[in-house]
Formats: C-alpha cells, sequence, structure tokens
C-alpha cells in the first residue's frame, strides 16, 4: 500500500491518493464514534484497521484503473 499511492501520482493519477486519504480519514471518523458508542473501547480500536482497509481498496481501484 505504501509503495502504491506513490506510483500512481507518478504515472499521474494522484487522484487516487487524495481519494484514498479521504476514504480513510472518514471511515476513521465515523469508526471511531460509532464503535466507541456501540462496542466501546474495542470498537474504537477497530475502527483503526477498517480505515486503513478502506484506503487500500481505494488505491486497488485505481490501480485497477489504470492498468496496473
Amino acid at each position: 500500500f505504501q509503495t502504491s499511492m506513490p506510483i500512481l501520482m507518478g504515472i499521474g493519477y494522484p487522484q487516487y491518493g487524495a481519494a484514498a486519504n479521504f476514504t480513510k480519514t472518514v471511515a476513521l471518523v465515523l469508526g471511531l464514534t460509532f464503535g466507541l458508542k456501540t462496542v466501546g473501547f474495542h470498537g474504537a480500536i477497530l475502527a483503526i484497521p477498517i480505515s486503513e482497509m478502506c484506503a487500500y481498496i481505494t488505491i486497488q481501484f485505481g490501480l485497477a484503473k489504470s492498468g496496473l
């Protein structure tokens, strides 16, 4: 994941990196809020890897769309 975002930026698709960061931020804020309210501390901790997966999926979409 950490090498895929610079590759997309290097070939002229920086919007996927920005979209991945936005998706990660939104998922993290929503996950922390709802996870903490519904499940408690463990729900908030679970929001962190879920937000990383959202960013990963966005980058993978960009890679597939660009043909890599």
